[in-house]
């Protein structure tokens, strides 16, 4: 009995100390300031991510679909491959633009 309240004691001096040396989220908007509606979230960064990655999977699978069709081997991919990344950083670009 004894050492399941120390136990209980030691997690609890435990999670005391794990919240001290977390940052306070609204000191650290503060610090660098940031408003909430102006911080970049995870679901901002994983969505823009994803979107790039989709942009130029369809451009080179268009490119692919094209070159099967006309029979010109790299042609159509390459240019599937600039023109996805070149659109999809326009896209990324800009939502970090809106953010900031």
């Amino acid at each position: 009995m004894p050492d399941e309240q120390k136990n209980s004691s030691d997690d609890k001096h435990r999670s005391e100390k794990s919240d001290e040396r977390r940052p306070d989220e609204k000191a650290l908007r503060q610090k660098y300031g940031l408003e909430k509606s102006e911080s970049i979230s995870l679901q901002t960064v994983s969505t823009a991510g994803l979107e790039l990655g989709f942009i130029v999977f369809a451009m080179v699978m268009g490119g692919w679909a094209l070159d099967k069709w006309l029979k010109t081997e790299p042609v159509f991919v390459l240019l599937g491959v600039a023109i996805g990344i070149g659109g999809g950083m326009y896209r990324f670009i800009r939502r970090f633009m809106k953010v900031s």
